[in-house]
């Protein structure tokens, strides 16, 4: 083998490998927001006795959210955002991010003054 096709053969292993962490990263994107969407389903239902007696709604609209980890990590997705408003009160519950030290992920609950985060342990994403 000469060396530039050991050259070659180096160059398309690493290219593989690049695509590789690339697609890990849109999958571990992918789970993030289904594991989002299971904690809004689950505080719509916990809120659902609210709701049904009128004096809360519960609204999801979505955003883009970019994060750079690293630079083998970028990336975007649509994240959802839960909207809650409680006799004319509103708060919100939107991802802080994926890849947030300490955690698989966190969201951030902002009322209007104050907040506070819950954070995914390394155990419990999808």
């Amino acid at each position: 083998m000469s060396e530039m096709e050991k050259l070659a053969a180096m160059l398309s292993q690493k290219k593989l490998q690049q695509e590789q962490v690339k697609e890990d990263a849109e999958n571990q994107y992918q789970q993030w927001v289904e594991s989002l969407k299971r904690l809004y389903r689950d505080m719509e239902e916990w809120l659902q006795p609210l709701v049904s007696s009128g004096v809360a709604s519960v609204a999801i609209t979505t955003v883009q959210k970019s994060e750079r980890p690293s630079d083998d990590l970028a990336g975007s997705y649509d994240a959802p955002i839960l909207v809650v408003t409680i006799n004319g009160k509103r708060l919100s519950v939107d991802s802080v991010g994926r890849y947030v030290l300490g955690c698989q992920g966190a969201v951030i609950v902002k009322g209007a003054v104050s907040y506070t985060h819950l954070t995914l342990p390394t155990s419990d994403l999808v």
